[in-house]
């Protein structure tokens, strides 16, 4: 809630410029940031852009976000990198990359998006991860880091309704959801489920959500 914020301090220009660029979450996330005169902008990959508030010179939030930010500057003040801090997962440690590289990978999700086809292999690894869920614990071979310990913290409460859905029936593509994710409708022995899910270039899944 917003009592729950911390209060947000003013920047010098100097400070905020230093901070202003573009930075590699994951392999096809960039996240960009951009100011409006003493405000800072930020945009990730296939998300619309939200500002963000200053707690000190280094660490940064967003109102009613779960993240946080902590910047890396050089002896210049210049962002060598931010430490993304949220809630329930490791903290992710972006680089910052040069406009070009930044471009590249955004240029690739926006076609991705707009041409709603399938990364390969997600449908392999979806099959292979409701497999794995069904375990008792988790066989997380081939699941990233910050997933694994996301499965590993919700194993208990998820683990008794993977296994009563039965086994998969059928799983079918069904797009590309604005944040450039693979969407299929997997239809089990005994219901269905919408899942979400994102791979890197070696096959690791690296994000993966089900609902309802």
């Amino acid at each position: 809630t917003a009592s729950d914020e911390p209060a947000h301090v003013i920047l010098d220009q100097k400070v905020i410029d230093g901070y202003v660029g573009s930075y590699q979450i994951e392999e096809r996330q960039v996240m960009t940031v951009t100011n409006d005169g003493r405000r800072l902008y930020v945009q990730v990959t296939g998300q619309p852009p939200f500002e963000v508030f200053a707690k000190s010179e280094t660490e940064f939030f967003a109102k009613g976000e779960k993240t946080q930010g902590t910047v890396v500057p050089d002896e210049h003040g210049r962002a060598t990198a931010v430490v993304l801090h949220q809630k329930d997962r490791d903290d992710v440690t972006a680089r910052r990359i040069d406009d070009a590289l930044a471009k590249r990978i955004n240029d690739a999700m926006a076609a991705k998006i707009k041409d709603q086809t399938a990364s390969p292999g997600t449908e392999a690894a979806l099959r292979r991860l409701i497999d794995q869920l069904r375990n008792d614990p988790p066989n997380l071979a081939g699941i990233g880091p910050g997933l694994a310990k996301a499965i590993t913290e919700q194993h208990t409460k998820s683990h008794p309704r993977f296994v009563k859905l039965g086994a998969v029936k059928s799983i079918e593509f069904v797009g590309v959801s604005d944040s450039g994710v693979d969407k299929y409708l997997v239809r089990y022995e005994n219901g269905t489920a919408q899942w979400l899910i994102a791979l890197n270039s070696s096959g690791i899944i690296t994000g993966a959500f089900v609902s309802p």
